[in-house]
């Protein structure tokens, strides 16, 4: 059996590549890594409170909903200045703001003789009055637009 010869350099070489080679092909620990510097990036702002974020790769995958309208474009652009981040692959969707909701409510509400709706945060106060045989299709149209709450304070007449 016979012994091959490297020169010093070149054996320092094959032993760097071949310890790039399973670092490369394990990337588990620079997941996690990623993982926690983009938590950290949605817990810093209250507009990313509905985002989730899943690490693979190095490829960051964003899904839930953001506040506001420029905010999916802005968590998309702020995880992909994190170090190490590869790809961001965005599937956010816009939390409905109070505006878009209150025009909603507005023009459910309308179709309702005696009622009003206020919007506020996201929830929905009804007032005023309602037959009753009318409340049940109305709550059920407002329930359609998933606000965070209703607070039915209707007077119902007979």
């Amino acid at each position: 059996m016979s012994t091959i010869y490297m020169k010093p350099a070149r054996k320092i070489f094959f032993i760097a590549l071949i310890a790039f080679s399973f670092t490369a092909c394990n990337n588990s620990s620079g997941d996690a890594v990623i993982q926690k510097k983009v938590a950290a990036l949605i817990d810093s702002s209250k507009n990313y409170s509905g985002t989730e974020a899943k690490v693979d790769n190095a490829v960051v995958t964003l899904t839930g909903t953001c506040n506001g309208d420029g905010c999916v474009a802005d968590v998309e652009k702020n995880v992909a200045k994190i170090e190490g981040v590869k790809q961001v692959v965005n599937n956010l969707s816009i939390s409905a703001t109070d505006l878009t909701l209150r025009t909603s409510v507005q023009s459910i509400v309308t179709k309702y003789a005696g009622v009003q709706a206020d919007v506020a945060a996201g929830e929905v106060v009804l007032r005023g009055t309602i037959s009753r045989d009318l409340l049940e299709p109305l709550k059920t149209e407002l329930k359609a637009l998933n606000a965070k709450e209703i607070d039915n304070q209707l007077a119902v007449k007979q």
